[in-house]
């Protein structure tokens, strides 16, 4: 089965995620709560977000 993408954790990669090759992408293992971001930005979805109060609110997932 084919996917769209591949993460592979590194202890020597330090700040955001980085596509090394088309669909290949390296993540730093200190930041391990920013995988559903990457995920979702590899899988072209919108992550929704609640704040303390369980209001929702849309994460844009294209930052650059």
């Amino acid at each position: 089965m084919a996917g769209r993408g591949s993460v592979l954790f590194c202890r020597r990669h330090i700040g955001i995620p980085v596509e090394r090759a088309p669909g290949e992408w390296v993540h730093s293992v200190a930041t391990p709560h920013e995988l559903l971001s990457l995920l979702a930005r590899i899988y072209k979805v919108e992550l929704e977000e609640r704040d303390g109060a369980g209001d929702c609110r849309h994460r844009s997932l294209w930052r650059r």
